[in-house]
C-alpha cells in the first residue's frame, strides 16, 4: 500500500471542530475502511501559523516540496524539480519562516502521522459569525 497527499477544507468555530467535521464528511464519501488517500485516515491534527509574506496556498506547496537532506539530518531542502517561483520564494523567507515550514514539514510527512492545518480566516457561515474556515494537508495512506 503506498499514499497520497491530500488537501481538505473544513469549517468549525476551532480547529478541532474543523478538522472532525472534515474527516466525517471524507469518511461518508470515501468509506471508513482505510486506504482512502484523504483526511479520513488522519487521527490528529496540528495548527501552523502561516509566516508573514506568504500565503496559506504557498506555505503548504513549500511544505510539500521540501524533502530531507539525509534521514540523520533535521536539515531540509527544496525538491529539484520545484518550480522557479516556489525556489525564489524560498529564497526570499527569513530564518524564522524557513523553520516554521520545515516543522510543518517533518511533522506531517508521514501518512500515519497528523494532518496539517492554517486558519484562512473568519468565514460568516449559517449566519454563525464564530466559524473559521481551515485547509487541512499532508500523507495519507491508499
Amino acid at each position: 500500500m503506498g499514499a497520497c497527499d491530500f488537501e481538505s477544507r473544513g469549517f468549525g468555530k476551532t480547529v478541532r471542530d474543523a478538522f472532525r467535521s472534515a474527516r466525517e464528511e471524507a469518511q461518508y464519501l470515501y468509506g471508513h475502511a482505510g486506504y482512502t488517500g484523504t483526511i479520513a485516515e488522519k487521527d490528529s491534527v496540528i495548527e501552523y501559523e502561516v509566516p508573514k509574506g506568504i500565503t496559506a496556498d504557498d506555505f503548504i506547496q513549500l511544505v510539500r516540496h521540501l524533502r530531507f537532506v539525509s534521514y540523520d539530518s533535521d536539515d531540509v531542502r527544496l525538491l529539484e524539480w520545484t518550480d522557479e517561483r516556489l525556489v525564489k520564494l524560498w529564497e526570499s523567507l527569513d530564518g524564522s519562516a524557513r523553520r516554521t515550514i520545515g516543522k510543518a514539514f517533518r511533522e506531517t510527512d508521514d501518512k500515519w502521522g497528523p494532518a496539517g492545518a492554517v486558519c484562512l480566516g473568519h468565514t460568516p457561515l449559517c449566519g454563525d459569525d464564530n466559524v473559521y474556515e481551515f485547509v487541512f494537508f499532508g500523507w495519507a495512506s491508499e
